[in-house]
């Protein structure tokens, strides 16, 4: 499997894409890169604390919802 660093930018490349999430799975982090309107720049976000919440589909989705039902808790990054 390759990389996300290797998967990033062919992600990008897809015109219709408006929003990634890259959600890690070895501790609560969600990065968030959304396309700025008009432009093929993008945005990222980072969001590492429980009540952290973002954006999907208009939609706001915390970090504890998440991360909820998973194996470990939900802890900040130390």
């Amino acid at each position: 499997m390759r990389g996300w660093g290797e998967k990033l930018p062919c992600y990008k490349q897809i015109p219709s894409l408006l929003q990634i999430l890259y959600v890690e799975s070895e501790r609560a982090r969600i990065s968030v890169m959304e396309r700025l309107e008009g432009e093929d720049k993008w945005l990222e976000s980072a969001y590492d604390k429980p009540e952290d919440a973002f954006l999907v589909s208009g939609n706001p989705i915390s970090l504890k919802e998440v991360y909820a039902g998973t194996a470990g808790e939900v802890r900040p990054l130390d």
